[in-house]
């Protein structure tokens, strides 16, 4: 979504800005991000649940003209370890599955809900600020695609 507002400081004196451009005489469109954040209360098919991180790496082992490729699965066993980054190298996604043996009856695997990171629009970066920046301090959730 797109408002097609720019965000513009007053320039202090006549120089180039380092971070923006000059969209009229004295006026700075500075850079800046947009950040987008959903909390989801997830419970697959119950309140137990398993988070694993999704990435497709090649497989040149499997096949002996190497275009072979698959998913490998990690599970995310602590919150700590579940604060993760999205990696376009590996189309990486995250999978919210049932921990309580409850299955999908046509794969046979536990339910689950896949997270799609970046499906639709381009991919932002995560907060571009200094770790000790205030911005990135109070936005400590930009910092990171996903939190468990």
């Amino acid at each position: 979504l797109s408002t097609n507002l720019l965000s513009e400081n007053e320039l202090a004196n006549s120089n180039q800005p380092t971070h923006g451009t000059i969209v009229c005489p004295g006026v700075n469109a500075q850079i800046h991000q947009h950040m987008f954040c959903a909390r989801l209360d997830m419970a697959v098919d119950g309140h137990k649940n398993t988070v694993s991180e999704i990435d497709i790496v090649s497989q040149p082992e499997v096949s002996r003209y190497g275009n072979a490729f698959g998913a490998t699965e990690k599970v995310l066993k602590t919150e700590t370890e579940a604060i993760r980054s999205y990696d376009a190298t590996k189309a990486r996604s995250w999978k919210i599955s049932n921990a309580e043996g409850k299955t999908n009856p046509v794969n046979g695997k536990p339910t689950a809900y896949k997270l799609l990171p970046f499906t639709k629009g381009s991919a932002g970066p995560t907060v571009l600020t200094a770790p000790t920046s205030a911005v990135s301090l109070k936005g400590e959730f930009a910092t990171a695609n996903l939190w468990v």
